[in-house]
């Protein structure tokens, strides 16, 4: 798949009519007014899929101890999934990344990175937030469906 492809059907899935588009040719949009995912090209090749959780981090030595216990339950989560669980320096944001082969990429393919990615940032905001995460209902399920 291409760049321009990939967009038109997150669009129609995620029924996205105007994208934040950002200077980086990057597009954002926020699920279930909570789960903020940006669909970021990079190269010809792969696209990586980020999701921003929790509040910017503090500037002052509490953010190591939430970094720390993040990093532990990342542990844990490994086996079973592979993202990758960083900090976005610009934002002062943790965020999970996935990096996807574009040329491995159908559209069933993609529509399923989409709601294990969105499910697993899910799991990871409720986490940063000491909440319970929704393991019931998808985020994509709730948007589309309590409209």
């Amino acid at each position: 798949m291409i760049w321009e492809e990939i967009i038109g059907v997150l669009s129609e899935f995620l029924m996205v009519e105007h994208w934040d588009k950002e200077d980086d040719g990057s597009y954002s949009v926020v699920i279930d007014d909570t789960i903020d995912i940006s669909f970021i090209p990079a190269s010809k090749t792969h696209i990586i899929f980020q999701g921003c959780i929790g509040e910017p981090l503090p500037t002052n030595n509490s953010a190591e101890a939430k970094l720390r216990q993040l990093l532990q339950w990342n542990f844990a989560r490994i086996e079973d999934n592979n993202d990758i669980l960083s900090v976005d320096q610009k934002l002062r944001r943790i965020s999970i990344v996935r990096k996807i082969l574009l040329d491995k990429l159908t559209i069933d393919s993609l529509l399923d990175h989409v709601e294990s990615f969105v499910r697993n940032v899910d799991f990871w905001l409720a986490a940063a937030e000491h909440k319970t995460s929704r393991t019931g209902l998808s985020p994509l399920l709730t948007r589309f469906h309590m409209k």
